[in-house]
């Protein structure tokens, strides 16, 4: 009986003296406004982009995959290479005032075509949204200019809408995370649909960025799957990436005669 005592003893002493676990109180959730000044902030603050971009293209009439380099800066600036997988350079193109050069150095040859509406290139009969193409790919989706308004949570989400003058829009937005999680795009005029998703997320700086992003137009029929493998912010990029050095004897093309994605 004394070695039972003793024992139960023992173990109340050693279980005072054992290290308490300390309960976290759980984070605080942001609430929808907190989640969109966020938003808003770091599409501010996010002036300049360097990135290394897979792409591969598939719909019922061409599959077409390439490498990009994309440079993005404040004031409409913006820089690509294209690189076809077999290593050929096939496009090298620049925006500035809006104005859109392209030139191929395979070819020996270029177009040159101002910008619609501050925002589309003309591809035959039909319009690309070059602007609005280049902002859901690099992290500005409107937050910070377009007035978002929350409509409701699903599935763990805050669901915004904002609407511009051409597109009515619908985010998805992660509240832990502060990232867009999915997009719908809704064309004011011709009522097609864009989905957008973005995968795979990793930090970087005071923002998370995606590893996947996917375009899907049903009514268009084409998918577009977007793989950023390397990416920058905020970095100082020289003048030289956003000048375009055309060789005097490259030919002068009309622009091609069939668009591909965000067509008007």
């Amino acid at each position: 009986m004394c070695i039972t005592a003793w024992a139960l003893a023992l173990l109340v002493i050693f279980a005072s003296c054992a290290p308490r676990r300390i309960i976290k109180p759980p984070p605080k959730v942001k609430t929808p406004g907190e989640v969109v000044a966020l938003l808003a902030t770091q599409e501010a603050h996010l002036h300049t982009y360097a990135g290394d971009i897979e792409v591969d293209f598939h719909s019922e009439k061409m599959n077409l995959s390439f490498g990009m380099e994309l440079y993005y800066r404040e004031a409409s600036e913006l820089a690509f290479t294209l690189e076809m997988i077999l290593g050929i350079d096939v496009a090298k193109g620049v925006l500035r005032n809006d104005t859109v050069k392209v030139f191929s150095p395979f070819r020996n040859s270029y177009f040159e075509q101002k910008l619609q509406e501050g925002r589309f290139v003309e591809f035959g009969q039909q319009r690309f949204d070059l602007v609005s193409t280049i902002e859901f790919s690099i992290g500005k989706f409107g937050f910070d200019r377009d007035n978002p308004k929350f409509v409701g949570r699903q599935q763990g989400f805050y669901l915004y809408e904002v609407a511009d003058t051409i597109w009515d829009k619908q985010f998805w937005v992660n509240p832990a995370t502060v990232t867009v999680a999915k997009c719908h795009w809704r064309h004011r005029d011709q009522f097609y649909d864009l989905w957008i998703s973005y995968y795979d997320f990793r930090k970087m700086d005071d923002r998370w960025r995606p590893k996947i992003i996917t375009l899907l137009c049903p009514a268009k029929g084409f998918r577009i799957r977007v793989k950023l493998h390397q990416e920058k912010i905020n970095v100082e990029i020289p003048d030289r990436f956003f000048q375009l050095r055309i060789p005097e004897d490259a030919r002068w093309i009309e622009p091609p005669s069939g668009g591909t994605s965000l067509l008007r």
